[in-house]
């Protein structure tokens, strides 16, 4: 019910430079991971199927987020010519192991998550740094930068 950005607004803002890049197409929210109801960011874990009272299984699982992974792009691709694959994790959350492999398949080449962390050229999954915040300062900021540059 709220009001989203057109493809319209996008293809305006985009000619004037700005760039829009994929959130999944509809793994942007949490589903059941267990037959208790313990729940979980539906890109990043199989889901328990309530109606057949079973696990997901990992094929059932990989086909589900490469078929929404590969929609988000083709749609991405055909309404504002995206040449570069580019994923936003939701909730900052990843399967190290599955999601990977289906975002090299469908060339994927960068992600983004939630965690802190400092970037290189090089990283293919990108670190936030939390730098908004009224309660930080320049000072503090600073000395987390510093820690996150020096951590293993």
């Amino acid at each position: 019910g709220i009001p989203k950005l057109t493809w319209e607004q996008m293809t305006e803002m985009k000619k004037a430079g700005m760039s829009f890049y994929s959130h999944t197409y509809d793994s942007h929210r949490y589903g059941p991971t267990d037959s208790d109801g313990q729940e979980g960011a539906v890109l990043s874990h199989p889901l328990y199927l309530e109606n057949e009272g079973r696990m997901e299984t990992r094929t059932e699982y990989v086909r589900r987020i490469s078929d929404d992974l590969a929609l988000a792009e083709r749609r991405l691709k055909e309404e504002l010519s995206n040449a570069r694959g580019i994923v936003a994790f939701p909730y900052g959350e990843y399967d190290q192991e599955d999601l990977m492999k289906v975002l090299q398949a469908l060339g994927i080449e960068l992600t983004f998550t939630i965690q802190p962390g400092i970037n290189t050229r090089s990283d293919r999954l990108g670190h936030r740094i939390d730098a908004g915040s009224a309660y930080q300062t320049p000072e503090k900021l600073i000395v987390q930068l510093k820690a996150l540059n020096d951590a293993p």
